[in-house]
């Protein structure tokens, strides 16, 4: 919901006075909407008192501008409507007044001030122009107003406005007093989006003259409402996914929001029996909301711990602190209704008995220790809807009045379908953490099936009133083992939007990939692993000596590896003489001089003789 303008007003003082005549509220205005009251009052060292029953949401100022700054003086008032409310009288020190009025709905009706109002005194503003300050707020959402008020020391100068070129002017008033200095006042609006500063917005004053100014501004962030909680109604998808096993309404008595007539207590005393076993959904709720619930009921005696079969399905655990006070709880009707003999089952059952909107009775702490049990995995889907709910206003609904008598507590049937466990306490510190007192082995979870759907967020709280007190139970309830159950678990404990727990440091180091091997190698791997351009990582040392594989056969065909420039060497030109017996070994040659010439009688068969002659290099 957001929070918007739903009309505007205006007054301004026919005379100098001491108290508004006349003044009338924004028309159509509706109980819940919040009226601002921006004024400005032209009068010397002059004082504004707040009427009854509205709050002065910005107190009274003065200008750092032009002459006699004291003379002019601005402030807001404030006030959450209700059915016959009627305009207020204010009253201040006699002078000229000006006011802007402006109906806001959808606006937060606790608190409509998102953070506190700022004020400009337009220190080293040039007229005419008029500053407004700028503002953060903490929530998304809301309206930025803005008024923009002028004190005219010019004699009958009536002064009008230019609002800022973001805003919306919303009213625009000033005064028309003869021969004294006027009062004037502007109100424009902004929606915001984020929570983001908004800067200031400069209004610019018109008229005949305004040269001669005390101008001011303020800035208010209104907080927009929250939205109210949509519940599954009867026959609705919603409510069939909710309630799948057939219901019976539970009407409460229909009487006036006052007292409702007595209850008459039984004659006899009154025997629980267990319910047959219907299948379907399970929805359980108990806890408290937005306050501390009943007193708990310590255990009569020991109780031992043990371990729940695996279940599938998938669970939906909510547990932990958002953003405030969440709705109300409905723990007792709940309790006792499913252990009461009732008639057989007919149609839809809605329970809604329980405290709204209130804080219950104080916590009793368990009077010894508790052993904690780890919770079955159940099975079938849940649906998680957080996210950012809002709240409406509650009323004082009729009385609720106790049995008159104690009530047995039976265990109730296994039932199918999956639980949703939000008991617990809301935006509050939870009990101690008690130690194990034994160790723990840890398992795997198993492979589920099925999905969750999340929409966590914010949620917003509204305000909170008081409504009928809570019962606690007269005797202790004995836990038992719920059935396995299939699906998926989604564990989603812990605090949303702040810091998370600390992270746990590594106990041993981790390898450059995984640890384990990778499967065999079937197909075409792309690894896209790591970081690009980049040093890649350390090349592992080999831990011992690698053997040399010899070389493969040679392989027969073409090879291009002798690519490049390849220079033959140049061998000079030589000849060889004819050879004579001195030129031959001993063992060769016989002839009996060097002058002889070899014959084939002396020479080796075959061989060379003394006639051959060889020109040219090698061959």
């Amino acid at each position: 919901m957001t929070a918007t303008v739903r009309s505007s007003g205006t007054y301004a003082s026919a005379a100098t006075e001491a108290s508004t005549s006349g003044l009338t509220l924004p028309s159509g205005w509706q109980p819940g909407d919040v009226i601002y009251i921006g004024w400005e009052l032209t009068a010397a060292t002059g004082t504004v008192t707040t009427p009854s029953g509205w709050a002065l949401a910005v107190p009274a100022f003065v200008s750092a501008v032009g002459t006699t700054p004291t003379s002019g003086h601005t402030g807001v008032f404030r006030r959450v409507m209700a059915s016959g409310d009627a305009a207020p009288v204010i009253s201040f020190t006699s002078g000229r007044f000006a006011a802007d009025l402006l109906a806001i709905q959808g606006a937060d009706n606790a608190t409509p001030e998102d953070v506190t109002p700022v004020t400009d005194d337009n220190t080293g503003v040039a007229v005419p122009s008029v500053r407004a300050p700028s503002i953060v707020p903490v929530t998304p959402g809301c309206l930025l107003i803005t008024f923009h008020a002028v004190r005219n020391a010019t004699t009958g100068a009536t002064t009008a406005f230019t609002p800022d070129a973001s805003e919306t002017e919303q009213a625009d008033t000033a005064t028309t007093v003869a021969a004294v200095s006027e009062a004037a006042i502007e109100a424009a609006t902004l929606a915001l989006t984020d929570t983001s500063a908004t800067g200031t917005k400069t209004a610019t004053a018109t008229g005949s003259n305004v040269t001669s100014l005390n101008t001011m501004g303020v800035a208010i962030a209104v907080r927009p409402a929250v939205a109210a909680t949509i519940q599954p109604q009867p026959g609705s998808l919603a409510w069939k996914r909710r309630y799948r096993r057939p219901q019976q309404a539970w009407q409460l008595p229909s009487v006036p929001p006052g007292a409702g007539p007595p209850l008459v207590a039984l004659h006899g005393p009154v025997r629980a029996q267990a319910a047959a076993t219907r299948g379907g959904q399970v929805t359980r709720r108990a806890g408290t909301f937005q306050g501390a619930g009943p007193p708990a009921k310590p255990a009569s005696g020991p109780v031992r711990a043990r371990q729940l079969p695996v279940r599938g399905g998938s669970v939906t655990r909510r547990s932990g602190t958002f953003a405030g006070l969440g709705p109300a709880l409905k723990a007792l009707a709940s309790a006792i209704s499913a252990r009461l003999r009732v008639l057989p089952p007919r149609g839809r059952t809605a329970g809604r008995s329980g405290t709204y909107a209130q804080a219950g009775p104080p916590v009793t702490p368990p009077r010894g220790p508790v052993h904690a049990v780890r919770t079955p995995q159940p099975g079938g889907r849940a649906q998680a809807r957080a996210g950012t709910f809002t709240a409406v206003t509650l009323g004082s609904g009729p009385p609720v009045y106790p049995l008159g008598h104690p009530v047995q507590a039976r265990r109730l049937p296994q039932r199918g379908g999956s639980t949703s466990s939000r008991a617990g306490t809301r935006a509050q510190a939870g009990p101690p953490v008690r130690a194990l007192s034994e160790p723990v082995k840890a398992q795997p979870p198993p492979q589920r099936g099925g999905h969750a759907a999340s929409r966590s967020g914010t949620l917003t709280a509204g305000a909170p009133q008081a409504g009928p007190p809570v019962y606690p139970l007269g005797h202790p309830v004995t836990a038992r083992r719920l059935p396995a159950r299939g699906g998926s678990v989604s564990h989603r404990a812990g605090v949303f939007g702040q810091a998370g727990p600390p992270v746990t440091p590594l106990r041993k180091p981790v390898g450059v990939y995984r640890q384990q091997p990778p499967p065999p190698a079937r197909g075409r791997v792309l690894s896209l692993d790591g970081i690009r351009a980049g040093t890649g990582p350390p090349a592992i040392p080999l831990r011992r000596p690698v053997r040399g594989q010899p070389a493969r056969p040679f392989r027969t065909g073409r090879a291009a590896w002798r690519a490049g420039a390849y220079t033959a060497p140049v061998v000079a030109p030589f000849t060889v003489g004819a050879l004579t017996a001195r030129d031959a070994p001993g063992a060769v040659l016989t002839a009996g001089s060097g002058g002889s010439v070899l014959t084939a009688a002396t020479a080796a068969q075959g061989t060379l003789t003394a006639r051959d002659q060889r020109t040219g290099g090698p061959g």
